[in-house]
C-alpha cells in the first residue's frame, strides 16, 4: 500500500492481510499517508523465511527451465517497464513468465508465475494462469485472495479467465494445490469490495491491534504489543485464548486488572463452555496482579488429583537425567534434530554432554548412541528417568524411532514404562504461578536460575545455525553461533534440573500440609506376552529373508526378500503410532487441547436430545466455545483422563454444539474435554505377511518358480497367463481387459491415479 500521484495503490498483500488483521490496514494507510513511521523491527526469522522463498522459486525456476519450457524473467524490471515487459511476454507467447508484473487500475503485485495452457485467448491460441511458490504445506485463504487478484487482472490482459490456478509448494520434486478460479471469485469479490468499503470507514479508524497469527511477522507487532501493555489486555492472562477473552468482554471485564479483582469473572452462565474454566482463568488473573504488584515470585497449589501433578513426579534417583533438543523443522525432509544435549547429577551439580547433528546421517547415529546410553543407564540405575520441560523431546524420539527404524522397541520400553517425565505437565497441573507464559524460562526466577548465555545473542546466533541448516550450507556455520548455541541448550538442561529440585519442595511444603501424594506405581515397560510373542516372530521372518543380503539387494529376488522383511512390521508400527498419539493426547491440559484439531475442551452438559427409535443409549448435547477443531458425524470420542464416551451424532462448530451418542459405560459420564480415537484394526493383513515370508524362507532357492500373484508383485515378475502371449497389439483398455482375464495366479499392476 503506497500513495503516488495522490493515487492509494493498493496489492493482494494489503487483500490478504485485511482478512487476517483489520488494524494492520489502518496501521499501512496511515503509514502510506505520511501519519505514521513504520518502527524497525530486526526479525531473523522473516529474513530467513524470506530467503528460504526464493530458494524455492528458484528451484522452480531451474526444473521448468529443464523440463524445456521457455523462462522469461521479470523482476528486473519495475514500474510501467515491468508491466510492459510482462505484456510483451504474454504476447509473445512464453512459457512461463517470472515475477510478472500486474496493474488494473489501483491494483497490483507480483506474480510469481504466469504459465501458458493451450486455451485460446485474445492472445492467441494459448493463453496464462497464475501459479504462486509457497514455503506452507497449507494453502490460506489469503493465497487464494492473491491469486484471484493475479487471476482477474491476466483475464483483462488476455480477454478469458484463467480456469485454474495454483500453489507449488517444497517437495520431490514439488508439490501442488489446484484451484478452479470460478469456485472462489464471489468470495474474493465480496473480500475485496469489504476492504476498499472500510479503507474510509469510521469502523477501520476504531479497529484495536487484537493479537492474531500474523503478529509473529508483522513489522508492527512493537507499536501494537505496546498499546496492548498500556491498557492490560487481558490477552497477557496466562491460559486465556481469544473465545474467553470474547465471553469475559461480552460480560463487562476488559482488562487483566478487572478480571483479577472482580468477585467473580463471569455475571452470567457463559454462552459455551465451562464456568470451570473461567474460574481458573480469574484465579490465575488474580495472581498475577498480585505479583506485579508486588513484585514476589508468587504461586498457589491446585487442588490434588491423582496421576496428575505432583503424582506424576517420581522419587529422584542417581541417575537420572535432564534432556533437551534443539530442532528446526524446516529442514528439506522434515525437521531435523541438531543437537542433542543431556545432564546429569554430578557431586553436587550437574555434568553436561551434548552431540552436534548437522545432516541426517549423524542425526541417525546420534539417536542410536543416545537410546544406548538410556538403556544402559537404565540397567545401572533401574529406578532413573529422563527429564524434560513440554511434550517435544519424547514426541522427537517417537519420530526419530519411526523415521529410522531402529530402537522401536525399546523406546516402546521406556515409554510403557513412563521413563519421560514432563516437568510442565507437573508444574501446570499441581499450581498456579504469577507469571503470563509458562515456559521453562518464566519458571527460572522461582528457583533463581541465572542463565549462562546472554539471551539477547542467543535468537540471531539460533536463526543463523537454522538458516544455515534450511538452505544447505551447514559448512558455513560460525563455530561463535554454536558456542552460543550449545550454550543455550545447556541451560535449559541445567535449569530443567533446577526445575525438578524446586519442585520436589513444593511437593514437600503441601505434603507438611498433612495432604498425601503418591508416587507414581513404579513401571517395568515389559511388553504382554502376545506382544513379546508377535516381537519374536516378527524378528524370526526378518532374519531368514534378509539372511545372505549384506547390506543392499543386487538382484531381484533379493530385493522382493528384503522389501518384504521391511513390510513386516508396516501395520503394527502404524498401529504404535495411533496409541503414542492416544496417550499423548490423553494427558494434555484443556489449554494445550485448544490447539488439537482432532480435541474440544470445555464442554457444558446441556441436555438430552431425541435419537432414533432403536437406540438403546442416550444421546447428549454439549456445548462449546469457538475452538479450532476437525471431528466428523461417527466420530470415536474418549474423554481426557477417562475412556470411550460414545461417538459425535452432530456437530455444530459455529454455534459450538456437539452431540455425543453415549456408549453403555458412559451414560452418566459428562466429560469437558474430548478426543478423537479411531483406531482401525488391520487385521488378519499382518498374519498374511508373515505367512508370506515364511514361504519365501521355505522357497529361496526357487523362487523362480513360485506360483504367487503376491511374490511376482514383490519382485516386478512379468504378468503370468494362460492362453495368452506377451506383448499384445492394440488399445490400453482391451490389452489390459485380455491379461486381467488371462492370469494364472499372478498379477497386473495398473498405477493410479486414474488406475
Amino acid at each position: 500500500m503506497y500513495i503516488q500521484d495522490s493515487k492509494l495503490l493498493l496489492s493482494a498483500t494489503d487483500l490478504a492481510n485485511h482478512l487476517g488483521c483489520k488494524h494492520l490496514t489502518l496501521l499501512n494507510k496511515l503509514s502510506a499517508e505520511g501519519e505514521l513511521k513504520v518502527i524497525y523491527r530486526d526479525d531473523p526469522i522473516l529474513d530467513v523465511l524470506i530467503e528460504r522463498g526464493l530458494k524455492h522459486e528458484d528451484a522452480y525456476i531451474q526444473y521448468l527451465k529443464d523440463s524445456g519450457l521457455s523462462v522469461v524473467e521479470i523482476r528486473e524490471f519495475s514500474g510501467p517497464s515491468g508491466i510492459e515487459k510482462t505484456r510483451e511476454a504474454m504476447t509473445d507467447g512464453v512459457d512461463v513468465i517470472v515475477q510478472a508484473a500486474l496493474q488494473q487500475g489501483q491494483w497490483g503485485g507480483r506474480a510469481d508465475f504466469l504459465i501458458k495452457v493451450d486455451t485460446p485467448s485474445d492472445l492467441g491460441d494459448w493463453s496464462y494462469e497464475v501459479t504462486d511458490a509457497k514455503l506452507s504445506q497449507n494453502t490460506r485463504a489469503g493465497t487464494i485472495l492473491q491469486l484471484c487478484l493475479y487471476s482477474e487482472i491476466v483475464a483483462e490482459i488476455q480477454g478469458v479467465m484463467p480456469r485454474m490456478t495454483s500453489v507449488v509448494k517444497p517437495g520431490e520434486p514439488f508439490a501442488f494445490d489446484s484451484f478452479r478460479v470460478d469456485d472462489f471469485l464471489s468470495y474474493y469479490r465480496l473480500i475485496k469490495r469489504q476492504f476498499l468499503e472500510s479503507l474510509n470507514s469510521d469502523d477501520l479508524k476504531n479497529t484495536y491491534p487484537e493479537p492474531t497469527a500474523h503478529c509473529d511477522v508483522c513489522r508492527w507487532w512493537l507499536k501494537c504489543n505496546e498499546q496492548r501493555r498500556k491498557d492490560d489486555h487481558l490477552t497477557f492472562v496466562a491460559g486465556a485464548s481469544k473465545s474467553h477473552i470474547t465471553e469475559l468482554r461480552r460480560q463487562g471485564i476488559n482488562t487483566l486488572e478487572s478480571l483479577a479483582t472482580a468477585d467473580s469473572p463471569l455475571k452470567e452462565r457463559p454462552k459455551r463452555g465451562s464456568r470451570a474454566v473461567y474460574d481458573k482463568i480469574h484465579r490465575q488473573a488474580q495472581l498475577q496482579l498480585k505479583a506485579r504488584n508486588t513484585g514476589e515470585q508468587l504461586y498457589e497449589f491446585n487442588e490434588v488429583e491423582e496421576g496428575r501433578g505432583f503424582g506424576i513426579l517420581p522419587e529422584p534417583d542417581a541417575g537420572d537425567v535432564y534432556f533437551d533438543l534443539e530442532g528446526d523443522p524446516h529442514v528439506k525432509g522434515g525437521v531435523l534434530e541438531y543437537l542433542f544435549g543431556i545432564c546429569m547429577k554430578h557431586g553436587d551439580g550437574t555434568q553436561y554432554h551434548y552431540v552436534w547433528c548437522l545432516d541426517r546421517k549423524s542425526e541417525k547415529i546420534a539417536f542410536m548412541d543416545f537410546m544406548k546410553f538410556l538403556l544402559d543407564r537404565w540397567e545401572a540405575y533401574p529406578d532413573f528417568h529422563i527429564y524434560h520441560y513440554a511434550p517435544y523431546e519424547p514426541a522427537a524420539m517417537k519420530r526419530l524411532a519411526m523415521r529410522y527404524a531402529v530402537y522401536e522397541s525399546e523406546l516402546d520400553r521406556l515409554l510403557r514404562a513412563e521413563k519421560f517425565v514432563d516437568l510442565y505437565a507437573v508444574t501446570r497441573q499441581s499450581m498456579t504461578l504469577g507469571i503470563e507464559r509458562y515456559s521453562i524460562k518464566n519458571l527460572e526466577a522461582y528457583y533463581e536460575y541465572e542463565r549462562l548465555a546472554e539471551l539477547e545473542k542467543v535468537r540471531p546466533a539460533l536463526h543463523r545455525v537454522e538458516r544455515a541448516l534450511e538452505l544447505g550450507i551447514e559448512s558455513e556455520i560460525l563455530e561463535p553461533d554454536k558456542d552460543i548455541v550449545r550454550v543455550y541448550n545447556q541451560d535449559d538442561c541445567i535449569s530443567t534440573y533446577e526445575l525438578q529440585k524446586w519442585l520436589e519442595s513444593r511437593r514437600a511444603e503441601l505434603a507438611n500440609t498433612g495432604i498425601e501424594i503418591a508416587r507414581p506405581e513404579r513401571r517395568y515397560g515389559e511388553p504382554t506376552e502376545r506382544v513379546a510373542e508377535l516381537e519374536a516372530e516378527v524378528q524370526a521372518v526378518f532374519d531368514g529373508l534378509v539372511q545372505g543380503i549384506d547390506e543392499l539387494p543386487e538382484t531381484e529376488e533379493e530385493n522382493a526378500r528384503w522389501l518384504l522383511a521391511h513390510l513386516l512390521d508396516y501395520f503394527r508400527r502404524e498401529d504404535k503410532c495411533a496409541w503414542w498419539e492416544y496417550f499423548r493426547r490423553h494427558n494434555l491440559q484443556p489449554e494445550d487441547l485448544l490447539y488439537e484439531k482432532t480435541a474440544i475442551t470445555g464442554l457444558t452438559f446441556e441436555k438430552e436430545v431425541p435419537g432414533g427409535p432403536r437406540d438403546r443409549n442416550p444421546t447428549h448435547r454439549y456445548l462449546f466455545q469457538l475452538q479450532e477443531e476437525s471431528l466428523g458425524r461417527g466420530d470415536q470420542l474418549v474423554e481426557v483422563l477417562g475412556e470411550g464416551v460414545g461417538s459425535v451424532s452432530f456437530i455444530d462448530s459455529a454455534n459450538g454444539i456437539l452431540d455425543i451418542k453415549k456408549s453403555g459405560k458412559a451414560v452418566e459420564v459428562h466429560p469437558t474435554s474430548v478426543f478423537v480415537h479411531d483406531n482401525i484394526r488391520p487385521d488378519p493383513m499382518p498374519e498374511s505377511l508373515r505367512e508370506l515370508g515364511k514361504i519365501l524362507i521355505e522357497h529361496r532357492e526357487q523362487l523362480n518358480d513360485l506360483n504367487s500373484a503376491r511374490y511376482d508383485l514383490l519382485a516386478k515378475n512379468v504378468p503370468r497367463l494362460k492362453d495368452v502371449t506377451l506383448p499384445l497389439a492394440g488399445d490400453f483398455v482391451d490389452v489390459a481387459t485380455k491379461v486381467a482375464s488371462a492370469l494364472d495366479n499372478s498379477v497386473l499392476p495398473i498405477p493410479g491415479p486414474p488406475g
